[in-house]
């Protein structure tokens, strides 16, 4: 096409896949009035609608969703034969942004920084947000490169893999006035208890990983931190509900009983999340295998 602005095929691209002016100028590092401008041109030069509004947002036309399937594959493959005129290796500093809740980050922390297989790449674990849409738009923005979390999250835009299965566990101080040992149900809603708010379902620890119904229990405090529940139950007689692998890191050091609970939990699976745009990035692949291996 004579005079054809193929400068233009990436801002629509990014705008298709993002659904947002404002998100696809904050991933092109552009105005938003640039990149609606720029698809204002677009449009002109091909004489077709490609967006239209929708609620507070934009949607594409037929002719968009056409086209989008038409280009991405080839714009990706020339992306991909791009980068890999300069290979990746892991000799090359480089960081990698990874979002960790809380479980990923207390497993990932240590073993990443001892972890020789890095060579010059750091991995730097940044808080995950507090809710699911945030995460999902980091990933698409490529603000975050990979986010560990619990698994179920479901986006048509991300892929995925499990890395690790934990399991509950009740915890008391050594020193408490009535436990010493496992406990029945009984027991166990005889007393008061420090709850963990599971912070994306609102729900406590406890009940979010039983399928069992709980009766009331009488919750002393709530919290929304593994340690801080581990610190609260060291300096009181209530007890509370962590992760074993957590409470295996920690439970010595706030001098704690590491106990089974008395009725039946779910496992606490988590997974690996990433936009499926770096499938097949030899960078992104080393990166999800060097943390498939340090979280195994």
């Amino acid at each position: 096409m004579t005079g054809f602005d193929w400068n233009l095929i990436p801002i629509f691209l990014e705008t298709y896949k993002l659904r947002s002016y404002t998100l696809a100028a904050d991933a092109l590092n552009m105005t938003q009035p640039g990149v609606s401008a720029a698809i204002k041109r677009l449009q002109s030069q091909l004489g077709a609608a490609l967006f239209v509004r929708e609620g507070r947002g934009i949607a594409p036309t037929q002719a968009a969703v056409q086209l989008a399937r038409s280009l991405e594959p080839a714009f990706n493959n020339a992306r991909q034969a791009l980068d890999n005129l300069t290979a990746f290796s892991p000799e090359q500093p480089r960081t990698f942004i990874l979002s960790c809740d809380e479980v990923m980050t207390h497993r990932l922390h240590r073993r990443a920084e001892h972890a020789t297989a890095l060579g010059q790449c750091q991995l730097q674990l940044n808080l995950a947000p507090q809710d699911e849409e945030t995460l999902v738009n980091l990933l698409m923005l490529n603000k975050v490169d990979l986010a560990l979390d619990l698994d179920g999250l479901s986006h048509p835009t991300l892929a995925m893999a499990p890395v690790f299965e934990d399991e509950m566990l009740l915890i008391c101080r050594k020193g408490h006035p009535r436990i010493q040992g496992p406990i029945n149900q009984l027991q166990y809603f005889a007393e008061q208890h420090v709850a963990l708010k599971i912070r994306r379902s609102g729900r406590y620890a406890a009940d979010y990983f039983t399928d069992d119904t709980l009766i009331q229990r009488r919750i002393r405090c709530e919290c929304d931190s593994l340690l801080s529940m581990m610190g609260l139950v060291a300096t009181s007689d209530c007890l509370g509900v962590v992760t074993r692998s957590v409470a295996d890191l920690y439970a010595a050091g706030f001098d704690l009983q590491r106990l089974p609970l008395p009725f039946s939990t779910r496992r606490v699976g988590h997974a690996m999340y990433w936009h499926h745009s770096h499938n097949n990035d030899p960078a992104h692949q080393w990166l999800r295998e060097q943390v498939r291996q340090l979280l195994a």
